[in-house]
């Protein structure tokens, strides 16, 4: 499937697990986390889908499952749902022509109890970290490989959510989008982390708008904000310019911003008191007044 989690999510130490597998990740610090096994010889991951509660947390647990389904027209929480819904959503993606890993049928290793899943190993670096490898490297002629990357993403963002958008089909949208849920493998951008998905009826408009908003923000959160090569700023204003889609862009901007009636107004107050800023709402102002932090005065 991928490398590694990202690095703000606690992992084990590599070793050997079950049927002599290489722990890529064991769970987080709590030890109730998802585990990454690895089969580097046959190029085949096996994540293990865990509760992240204990016992004692279990009615947490529910609750949350319950938010999910009812408020925030989600799909569930617990370990089943996240890989039937994992399965589902990279068949759909690999049906449609959008490049995720493949899921594998293999059988589940003896001492394996958990809900489990057999996925193609892609073994690359995050988008921002290959970003920011760009930028250090320096520039070329004739674009920097840095926005190449970008715009890429971009184009293929919009040839996406243009597909979602015809299907009326949210499962091709990601419900948790940032950069680091992005590969960068050879010549292939890939997309990993579907555990967690949209309800079938969410308004593909809407979750469309959020997800553009969550990857332009997470620039920011991942390469810094300032305007100098692979940092937020410039990944931004390239991403904005190279969307294929500039009124899909600029009506996914409006949503953010102003959309959504009662709930949406919340949810930006909500959102403008964010303390790891840019918010959500501020990515997607900067959208509509055509200009990002790069050419803020």
């Amino acid at each position: 499937m991928s490398a590694p989690a990202p690095p703000e999510e606690p992992t084990s130490l590599p070793g050997e697990g079950p049927a002599g597998l290489e722990v890529l990740q064991a769970g987080g610090g709590h030890g109730r986390g998802n585990a990454l096994l690895l089969d580097r010889e046959g190029g085949a991951l096996l994540k293990v889908y865990r509760s992240r509660r204990g016992a004692s947390g279990a009615w947490r647990e529910l609750l949350r499952d319950l938010a999910h389904r009812r408020l925030e027209g989600k799909r569930g929480v617990g370990p089943e749902v996240r890989r039937e819904t994992e399965r589902e959503v990279l068949r759909l993606w690999r049906s449609e022509g959008f490049d995720v890993p493949a899921v594998l049928d293999l059988a589940t290793p003896p001492g394996i109890e958990e809900p489990s899943l057999w996925l193609e190993y892609c073994d690359g670096r995050t988008l921002d970290r290959a970003i920011a490898d760009c930028a250090l490297e320096g520039r070329g002629a004739p674009a920097d490989r840095a926005d190449l990357l970008v715009a890429r993403l971009a184009g293929e963002h919009g040839r996406r959510h243009r597909r979602a958008l015809d299907r009326t089909e949210p499962l091709l949208v990601q419900e948790h989008p940032t950069i680091v849920h992005t590969l960068h493998c050879g010549d292939r951008l890939v997309t990993i982390d579907f555990e967690n998905a949209w309800a079938s009826g969410a308004p593909v408009p809407l979750v469309v708008a959020r997800e553009l908003a969550g990857t332009l923000r997470s620039f920011f959160r991942r390469l810094g904000r300032g305007s100098g090569a692979g940092e937020g700023g410039r990944a931004f204003d390239v991403f904005v310019e190279a969307y294929p889609e500039p009124a899909l862009l600029r009506e996914a901007a409006l949503l953010i911003t102003r959309g959504g009636g009662l709930v949406g107004a919340l949810r930006r107050r909500r959102d403008r008191r964010r303390r790891n800023r840019p918010s959500k709402v501020e990515v997607m102002g900067w959208v509509l007044e055509g200009r990002g932090p790069a050419r803020e005065d």
